[in-house]
């Protein structure tokens, strides 16, 4: 059983443990970028892109969109990305 120092900080508890490099938290997920950008609603008829959702779409589609947007920023998206970025503001080490 793993004893906690304090909170997100363990005490190691075996030789192998204490080689191992230390995380405060590990996220482990799939990797999704959003990207976001502003458009026109002709942009989205023309893409047959229905407005208030989100879609994943494969690499072709999103080379076409990607490609076909103005002002366009990416961003760590996905359900561990985010809330290991909140983490990171609390300055905790990161490991994935």
């Amino acid at each position: 059983m793993v004893k906690y120092k304090k909170l997100f900080n363990t005490a190691p508890v075996n030789a192998k443990e204490k080689s191992m490099k230390k995380y405060n938290v590990l996220g482990i997920g799939n990797a999704v970028v959003d990207v976001i950008s502003q458009s026109s609603d002709l942009f989205l008829k023309k893409m047959k892109i229905e407005k208030g959702i989100m879609q994943l779409v494969d690499r072709g589609r999103g080379e076409l969109l990607y490609n076909s947007m103005d002002n366009r920023k990416q961003a760590p998206g996905g359900s561990v990305a985010i809330p290991l970025r909140v983490l990171e503001h609390l300055d905790l080490k990161l490991g994935s």
